[in-house]
Parts: C-alpha cells; sequence; structure tokens
C-alpha cells in the first residue's frame, strides 16, 4: 500500500487496519520492520537505513529512543540507550 504521505506499507489488514508483522518504508528511505496493531505500529521493532546500518531496540515515531543496538555497516555495534536518536553515553560500542 503506498500512501499519500510518501510512506508504503508492505504487510496484512485486518478490519481495514494494519496488523500483524510488516514492513513500513517512510519518505526518507529508513524501513521500519516490525509489529502492527489495530493500525498502530510497535515501539519496539527493528529500523534498517539507507547506508546499510541496523538498529534494534524501542523508537519514538521511528526515531531511536530508549533501550537498543545500532549495527554499524562496517561491523561495529554499539548497545546502550538513546535519546533524541543520539547515544545516551551510558552505552558500550
Amino acid at each position: 500500500m503506498v500512501m499519500s504521505n510518501g510512506q508504503s506499507y508492505r504487510g496484512k489488514f485486518l478490519d481495514g487496519k494494519k496488523n500483524g508483522l510488516a514492513y513500513l518504508m517512510l519518505e526518507t528511505g529508513v524501513i521500519f520492520h516490525g509489529e502492527f496493531e489495530n493500525g498502530a505500529f510497535s515501539a519496539i521493532g527493528k529500523l534498517l537505513y539507507p547506508n546499510g546500518d541496523i538498529y534494534y531496540g524501542q523508537h519514538k515515531q521511528f526515531t531511536k529512543e530508549g533501550v537498543g543496538k545500532l549495527v554499524y555497516f562496517d561491523g561495529s555495534v554499539y548497545e546502550g540507550t538513546w535519546e533524541s536518536n543520539q547515544k545516551n553515553q551510558s552505552g558500550r560500542m
């Protein structure tokens, strides 16, 4: 499903609403892979970035927020907490 805001959804529907494990491509090129229920997305999931980085964990409106792990394209990993898409000094690289 391609939406008027530039996002595209690939997954199942239940009673006309997004439901179940699905992919949502944002207008920025970031892909969210996670659960949907009654049209709402889960606050935990996977974010796939166009540069090859992959984030697993909590997010707020598809921005890294809370506890998560970022696997960089070069293979390095950061695990810890995030605030407004930024590392929160309480993690490890």
